[in-house]
């Protein structure tokens, strides 16, 4: 007894091939969305890299480029190693003083000299502030992600006019 002879049934071969195509074309349609999807993506990505790289050569024709990735860092050293919370919860006040102080001069003058006081006075506050969160055991991740969800909190508060629209 040999085997047993199958009868080529082209419809049926057809039918078979008629349903892999047409699923290779699903496939295909899927494939060619999520292409346009990262295309748009990377266009994004590029455009920023474009302005990025436009306000470096700014920097770096007028300072240090570097500074436009900067973070407040806490005050954590051997200097501050005995204050308690409460002493840090103290320093954005003095801080805040003289940041005070500066802005009425900057304000009075309208010299520029007075206005980057101003600012690296608002920064101490900045620092002086992360310093405390710091000692209160909030680390740059955490810290961070408080930044993000205060942000998106405030963007629709006040029927989201706290912040100007993107373009």
């Amino acid at each position: 007894m040999g085997k047993k002879q199958h009868k080529f049934d082209a419809k049926r071969e057809f039918d078979y091939l008629d349903d892999k195509v047409y699923y290779l074309g699903l496939a295909f349609n899927a494939i060619s969305e999520w292409c346009g999807e990262i295309e748009g993506k990377v266009n994004r990505i590029n455009k920023a890299q474009k302005g990025l790289k436009k306000s470096m050569h700014k920097h770096e024709n007028g300072g240090n480029h570097l500074l436009m990735c900067a973070l407040p860092k806490p005050c954590d050293g051997d200097l501050y190693a005995d204050w308690s919370f409460m002493d840090f919860m103290s320093k954005p006040w003095e801080e805040m003083t003289e940041m005070m102080e500066a802005a009425n001069k900057w304000q009075a003058t309208h010299k520029e000299e007075d206005r980057l006081r101003f600012l690296r006075e608002a920064t101490d506050v900045i620092i002086a502030i992360t310093s405390a969160m710091n000692k209160a055991g909030a680390d740059l991740a955490e810290r961070q992600k408080i930044m993000v969800e205060v942000n998106k909190s405030n963007a629709v508060r006040d029927g989201g006019r706290r912040f100007k629209k993107e373009a």
